[in-house]
């Protein structure tokens, strides 16, 4: 693929505008002048339809940038002029007031947004060049997450170690881990430099970025070589966000073009073919898939919702896609196995192995046995119980994944009395009339009362 070094066409106009822009956004306190409204009306390729989702966001070519779906399917998106956030339903809406979530505009040029895999909100900012945490409700800065990330920019959530991958336009990706509780560690994850803006993740944690004429493929970080990258040209030089296919390998992608073009591209072919399913519409920067599988695309005044024609969104041609935020991940499923049966102090093995965990994480175990003795770990324990009782005991496993999520299940062990055994008595002659006195013992299993025979 041939080299090209220019300057992608946001970092153009972000550099024209930086002046304006920082007096009005980066003061955190003033919201930029209204400015004339761009259509982005445009058409759908056969098979597909086009409709308006979020509209009337103030544009100066560069509108609306971040989105980000929460776990109950509310689109947020972040307006890059204004530094407002908003919140639409699953109908969609108007930029107004009324959908706005925060009273004071976000300083610092908002990019990127994402939800991390414990529902947190969080944003890249451009001229801060820092990644922070916001309160979904109201839109303010909770706290600075990363910093010293020069021009941040794309945002996204590996859906496997849930670290926040972070894009600078120029030169790389950035890594952030170990965040949950303080400052995040920051550190370049791809093996060269790859200079993208538009991030996402495949299902399989591939990543994919996208700028100056080609796709950077950057193995996810399950790889037996995290960060090596592929790089596979396109002939265009305006790409930026992207959704991916959900079909193992990820054989195809859309990427929502500056030039007001979506455009899809098919990987199985070499080189891939590329074929425009939106054309006409205006400026275009990220984009997001919903839980409804549905593509929603930034324009420069709007967020619009690619479907297919008849409406759906799973099936192709569109999908099925990877939902970009998807919901946050579900506990593990106990299985105890049983019920159990023995005999008062006999070993009955136990069997949890049927436990599950939707997401593949590691498992930890613990038995309650129901008969208070101290709990026990691992997926196959064995235990005996002492004595029989006149219902059958209860028996609870409680397994753990790897992020602490827990589920909790039980089952029953019925336990049966065991007659005790009488050793032999010592053979002797009886004689009539004479009193005869011999000794002997017996066994219990259990623990039921005990006499010495006589």
């Amino acid at each position: 693929m041939k080299s090209n070094q220019s300057l992608s066409p946001r970092v153009g106009l972000l550099i024209l505008a930086l002046v304006g822009w920082l007096n009005a956004c980066d003061d955190g306190a003033s919201p930029a002048p209204t400015r004339p409204k761009i259509s982005a009306q445009g058409t759908a390729a056969p098979g597909y339809a086009v409709t308006d989702f979020a509209t009337a966001f103030p544009t100066s070519g560069i509108g609306p940038i971040g989105l980000a779906f929460d776990a109950t399917g509310n689109l947020f998106v972040g307006d890059y002029a204004t530094g407002f956030l908003y919140k639409f339903g699953s109908g969609g809406g108007v930029a107004s007031t009324a959908t706005q979530v925060n009273a004071t505009p976000i300083g610092g040029l908002p990019a990127g947004l994402t939800f991390g895999k414990d529902g947190s909100l969080f944003l890249a900012r451009q001229s801060s060049g820092d990644l922070v945490q916001l309160d979904p409700s109201n839109g303010t800065i909770i706290r600075t997450v990363a910093s010293g990330m020069t021009f941040a920019t794309g945002l996204a959530t590996d859906p496997l170690s849930g670290d926040l991958f972070v894009s600078n336009v120029f030169s790389t990706v950035f890594r952030i881990s170990d965040f949950a509780s303080g400052a995040g560690t920051v550190v370049p994850y791809p093996s060269i430099n790859v200079a993208v803006d538009g991030i996402a993740f495949g299902a399989d944690g591939t990543l994919f970025g996208s700028g100056r004429g080609r796709l950077a493929e950057i193995a996810g970080t399950n790889s037996a070589t995290p960060g090596a990258v592929t790089i596979i040209g396109v002939p265009f030089s305006d790409g930026d966000g992207m959704a991916l296919s959900a079909t193992p390998g990820t054989p195809f992608l859309y990427i929502n073009r500056n030039g007001g073009i979506i455009t899809k591209v098919d990987l199985t072919t070499t080189p891939p073919t590329v074929t425009d399913i939106f054309t006409g519409g205006s400026r275009g920067d990220f984009a997001a898939v919903g839980p409804d599988g549905c593509l929603y695309a930034t324009q420069s005044d709007r967020v619009i919702k690619v479907t297919n024609a008849d409406g759906t969104c799973l099936p192709p041609p569109l999908g099925p896609l990877v939902p970009t935020n998807p919901p946050p991940p579900l506990p593990p499923v106990a299985n105890p196995g049983g019920p159990y049966a023995a005999n008062e102090g006999a070993e009955v093995a136990f069997n949890g192995t049927g436990s599950s965990d939707p997401g593949g994480l590691a498992l930890t175990y613990s038995w309650d046995f129901g008969d208070g003795s101290a709990a026990v770990t691992g997926a196959t324990p064995t235990h005996t119980y002492a004595d029989d009782q006149s219902t059958p005991y209860t028996v609870t496993l409680t397994v753990t994944n790897a992020i602490g999520l827990s589920n909790v299940a039980s089952t029953t062990a019925t336990i049966s009395n065991v007659a005790p055994s009488v050793s032999p008595i010592n053979g002797a002659t009886i004689v009539l009339g004479q009193s005869f006195v011999s000794s002997g013992s017996f066994a219990d299993p259990g623990q039921d009362q005990r006499r010495s025979p006589s």
